[in-house]
């Protein structure tokens, strides 16, 4: 059997069976399987409650990630212990925020530093902050979106609703959504404390009746969920009635692979596995998107030995990039302005590399570029390219 990595492009079919859910209370399933991931159960039911005080009881109002988690971790005796205190850190000091001004998601306003300052944020916040504090406590953690379910009688979400983390101990992922363990608004603006549950190194296998993560491996499980079925409201039999799959990977080596890849590399492989676990109109969008990104970089070091007049090697990066770019379907619609500016100016270098090194096509080169950029005659950033341009080709 063929197992499939980070680098490979398909995700086998996900074949499962099961009988007709019945809806539960959530807490019931989750009282059966209140345990800390099955590695970790074997050893022992860990006791949190003197790490979790501690944690609740800490104070910080510097400027500093690495003096803060420092400050955290004081008790910890090894790295489950550190990124339960962060956890718990994280969720006990931040309030989630259901009715702040749009103004905060911005760039500077979801920075960790700026996010722990304010004391409150959603569901992105709790997770990159749990997420750097983890990784400046050595311990890799990701910050990962998908769809959530609170409400067992309604349908589950269309489109992805929320974000919650998978971090690493030893050889192992384990899961935990520091925004649920924080609380919940229950519909209204009263932030309520929730004190019965545990939303850390939480079994995938309950995880997964109410996060269904977007892309398949961060499941955590050997056979993942389908999108489909996590919209057929499980019950608490769903796990024991599947049918067995034929693994699609390997999630561990592909979530270690993926880690290792380039910020755009990552960012495509991710995008790519996304739009086949739901191809859906928005996931398509978000994945030329990341084709763009990725070839904005080769254009970008096409730039650099422009600059140096290494036309050659300039030439050679847009070729890249127009590859990547040739990956996006026609038509260009579901791009921004900006991407469809970046793909014809890479055409346009192309033709210029073309002039320098006195090779044939330019002509073509110029054309491309031409098609793209002519419905863009008003920018004035792109005005001496769209003189050269019309002159060439009206």
């Amino acid at each position: 059997m063929m197992i499939l990595c980070a680098e490979d492009t398909e995700i086998n079919p996900i074949v499962s069976g099961y009988r007709r859910p019945i809806p539960i209370l959530f807490g019931i399933l989750w009282a059966a399987l209140l345990v800390c991931g099955p590695t970790l159960a074997a050893q022992q039911k860990i006791n949190w409650n003197k790490l979790d005080r501690y944690a609740r009881n800490v104070t910080y109002s510097g400027q500093s990630i690495d003096e803060l988690v420092h400050q955290v971790t004081q008790p910890a005796k090894n790295d489950l212990e550190r990124a339960r205190l962060l956890f718990i850190w994280t969720s006990a000091h931040l309030q989630y925020d259901a009715t702040g001004p749009t103004t905060e998601a911005t760039w500077e306003a979801r920075q960790p530093l700026t996010i722990i300052s304010r004391g409150k944020g959603v569901c992105w916040d709790f997770a990159t902050v749990f997420q750097t504090l983890c990784q400046h406590s050595a311990i890799p953690c990701h910050r990962i979106s998908g769809y959530a379910r609170t409400d067992w009688s309604a349908p589950a979400p269309e489109q992805p609703n929320h974000a919650w983390n998978v971090f690493r101990i030893g050889d192992s992922w384990y899961l935990a959504d520091p925004t649920w363990q924080s609380g919940t608004n229950e519909g209204t603006d009263v932030f309520e404390q929730i004190t019965g549950y545990t939303y850390f190194c939480t079994p995938p296998e309950a995880f997964v009746l109410s996060h269904l993560p977007e892309h398949p491996m961060y499941q955590l499980m050997t056979c993942p969920v389908s999108l489909e079925e996590f919209r057929q409201v499980p019950d608490i039999d769903f796990l024991k009635t599947r049918e067995i799959c034929d693994p699609p990977y390997v999630y561990r080596d592909t979530i270690q692979k993926m880690s290792a890849l380039t910020a755009s590399e990552r960012a495509l492989q991710m995008q790519s596995g996304i739009y086949r676990y739901a191809p859906s109109t928005i996931n398509r969008k978000y994945l030329n998107q990341a084709i763009v990104d990725k070839g904005i970089e080769w254009q970008n070091e096409g730039d650099k030995w422009f600059d140096d007049g290494k036309y050659t090697l300039a030439d050679s990066c847009y070729a890249q990039a127009i590859d990547q770019f040739e990956q996006i379907p026609e038509p260009l619609s579901t791009l921004y302005d900006w991407q469809v500016k970046a793909i014809g100016l890479t055409w346009f270098n192309r033709g210029m590399t073309c002039l320098k090194t006195g090779t044939a096509g330019c002509s073509q080169h110029f054309q491309q570029a031409w098609e793209l950029l002519k419905t863009f005659r008003d920018d004035p950033l792109l005005r001496p390219v769209i003189s050269f341009l019309s002159q060439r080709n009206e």
